[in-house]
């Protein structure tokens, strides 16, 4: 008899065994799951909507690979960016692919995969405004012609001319050897215009110079005048090519110099909160809209996910915005699914499996070339 109670207490610790290891996570990675819903919305290169409809890009090609892991159907369900954590909370989808940046306020909300795509803040500006010129050359031209010096420069002549007509007929008789022309009147009048230049620009050769009462009283005065006239006009020049120089946008090198420009982000999502943290003048516009509206001058740089705007200036925008070569924040990319979901534990480990292997590699390359 009590071999046989010891049998069936063998029998039941075997039983209980193989119950358990089947019921732990190791022994079953994959249970059956309902056809699951994936939110879904435009957000290139990790979620882009072909013409026929069908999904693609980096986040949607790494979650087919987990889907067929985990042996589960799901299906796409497009939703506005705001609505991504409700829907999630509410149960209206199962999964967000994203890209959704981790961050503690948010882990309240949702819980979050591990991290499969580090990221970071990067600025677009439009390519002239990035690195501003810094020849002279064509500004000083450009002002040299414009109307307003225009108006000095012709002013200044008309006086020469009157002050060198003035001094022709002062000197023309009684100082003959300089101002006479002998006896031609344009030649003398021509010796007179030299003479007005010289003395204004204050070089006076002396070759030329009036002898009578009246000339000297009319050089005297074409002395004072000249100078102020020269001094109005290389005062202008001065005041022109500083406010060239300074209306030029500024090199934008450190995060610092973002004040003071009108900065677009999408809204409620990290670039939002780093201009409003950092007090940067900004507006929110829809995400589709940011790079039109910084081509067409409406706003300074877009502040917005680094791969996002690689991936959309390299395909619509490449000779006319650029992204700037300085980082404002790091981020981390995940899958969100709602808190305490059994999903993520399975999620994970078909995760880590899939980003250890060259597909993985072979996805981000397809879509972001050499992307560091």
């Amino acid at each position: 008899m009590k071999n046989v109670l010891l049998i069936l207490l063998f029998y039941c610790i075997f039983l209980f065994s193989i119950h358990a290891e089947s019921a732990s996570p190791a022994g079953n990675p994959s249970p059956t799951w309902h056809k699951l819903t994936v939110g879904v919305y435009s957000a290139a290169p990790f979620n882009i909507r072909q013409a026929d409809g069908l999904w693609t890009g980096i986040s949607v090609d790494l979650w087919r690979e987990i889907a067929s892991d985990l042996k589960v159907d799901f299906e796409f369900k497009e939703i506005p960016v705001a609505d991504r954590f409700d829907a999630l909370m509410n149960g209206w989808i199962d999964v967000c692919i994203g890209p959704i940046t981790v961050t503690a306020e948010r882990e309240e909300q949702i819980d979050f995969t591990h991290r499969f795509f580090t990221s970071g803040l990067r600025v677009a500006m439009r390519a002239k405004d990035a690195a501003p010129s810094s020849n002279l050359v064509l500004p000083l031209l450009k002002e040299l012609l414009s109307g307003h010096v225009l108006k000095i420069v012709l002013s200044i002549l008309g006086i020469l001319l009157a002050t060198s007509v003035l001094i022709w007929l002062c000197e023309r008789r009684k100082n003959a050897a300089h101002f006479g022309g002998h006896g031609k009147h344009l030649p003398g009048i021509g010796s007179a215009v030299w003479w007005s230049a010289v003395t204004m620009t204050g070089v006076g050769y002396g070759d030329l110079y009036p002898r009578t009462l009246v000339g000297r009283i009319v050089a005297v005065a074409w002395m004072f005048i000249s100078l102020v006239m020269i001094s109005i006009f290389t005062a202008t020049m001065a005041s022109l090519l500083t406010a060239e120089k300074l209306g030029s946008p500024k090199p934008i090198q450190t995060p610092e110099d973002l004040r003071g420009l009108s900065i677009g982000t999408a809204p409620d999502t990290t670039a939002e909160q780093y201009a409003r943290m950092n007090h940067l003048k900004f507006k929110t516009m829809p995400a589709e809209q940011l790079l039109p509206a910084l081509k067409s001058g409406k706003i300074d740089a877009v502040i917005n996910d680094a791969p996002i705007l690689y991936y959309l200036i390299h395909t619509d925008y490449e000779n006319a915005l650029v992204v700037l070569p300085i980082h404002l924040d790091e981020e981390l990319y995940g899958f969100g699914v709602k808190e305490a979901s059994p999903l993520r534990e399975y999620i994970n480990r078909s995760l880590l499996a899939r980003l250890a292997e060259p597909e993985w590699h072979e996805i981000v390359e397809r879509y972001l070339g050499d992307y560091e």
